[in-house]
């Protein structure tokens, strides 16, 4: 690929690189997403500073270990997680961050496999 193309030029370059007609309905109806995973792919590897934003309006269900993060949020990578106590607390200044590690889910399963197993402590 040659740096600097246009659209029309990039469209054509990548359909003979995909040994496909330029026209064809298949490589024109999936192009737009092939750029959209080729752009999001940059950005998680290139791991940019000014990607990074922070969702604070979310809040979470006592005995609930799921959280909805909403479609529109504009995740690209989930980078990290702190639950703010006092629960309520909307102001993470104001709070007190509790980092959350990752685990695999078959360890929360273990670990959590119930609501009423999230009372207990792990020694």
């Amino acid at each position: 690929m040659v740096a600097g193309l246009s659209y029309a030029q990039y469209k054509t370059e990548l359909a003979l690189l995909a040994v496909v007609p330029e026209d064809n309905v298949d490589y024109v109806q999936n192009l737009p997403s092939a750029i959209d995973w080729a752009e999001l792919a940059i950005y998680r590897d290139l791991d940019l500073l000014s990607t990074v934003s922070a969702l604070a309006t979310q809040a979470l269900t006592a005995n609930n270990r799921t959280l909805v993060i909403p479609a529109n949020a504009g995740l690209v990578t989930l980078q990290q997680i702190n639950i703010i106590t006092p629960a309520g607390t909307t102001n993470p200044e104001l709070g007190t961050r509790n980092p959350c590690l990752p685990v695999t889910k078959e360890r929360l399963a273990f670990e959590w496999s119930s609501a009423t197993g999230a009372a207990r402590t792990i020694a």
